[in-house]
């Protein structure tokens, strides 16, 4: 699906969905000699959608847009202005792991990761955004690669456990050197 995503109408309203735009920034990693990744974030919808009839205040005859992206076969979301409002963060959030220290936590399944980032008061837990990292290839003078941001939402009743885990440079730098996709298949 193009990025941005279309704005939504819903209850009267019109939200954007600007903050979704792709995010590109070169992350600098490697101990021995500076390497130079390019990495493009991009959104998926579960960023800002939810099953129907699902989440906190869903109403009991969910009149929510559908939302469907063409590029997957689940039909079976709706737009939720709940996790709207905090995608409206995600720019910040995803930030925060492209240019500090944070550590990244190996799911251990389909080359996924969690990145979990506390967001003060006024919420029931973390907010946790579920990413995979493609595959860093030669380009230009360093490398690329492609940050798929799967999901993203406030995960209060089973976050997964913070601790441990690599920084974003260190994986890039890991995988370049072993030429494998960081995460486990």
């Amino acid at each position: 699906m193009p990025h941005p995503w279309p704005a939504v109408r819903y209850d009267g309203l019109t939200y954007s969905m600007d903050h979704l735009r792709d995010i590109t920034k070169v992350v600098r990693c490697g101990t021995t000699e500076r390497i130079d990744v390019t990495c493009t974030v991009k959104f998926s919808f579960h960023c800002f959608t939810d099953h129907r009839g699902h989440g906190p205040g869903a109403p009991a005859n969910d009149d929510r847009p559908q939302f469907t992206d063409p590029d997957s076969d689940e039909r079976d979301r709706v737009f939720d202005p709940k996790r709207w409002l905090l995608s409206t963060k995600l720019p910040d959030v995803v930030n925060r792991f492209l240019t500090g220290n944070s550590r990244l936590i190996d799911l251990n399944t389909r080359y996924s990761f969690a990145f979990v980032q506390k967001m003060g008061i006024g919420f029931e837990g973390p907010y946790v955004l579920y990413l995979d990292i493609g595959q860093p290839r030669p380009m230009g003078a360093g490398y690329g690669t492609v940050i798929h941001i799967n999901s993203a939402y406030v995960n209060g009743s089973n976050p997964p456990k913070v601790g441990g885990g690599d920084t974003l440079p260190y994986l890039l730098a890991e995988s370049i050197r072993t030429g494998k996709r960081p995460g486990k298949p």
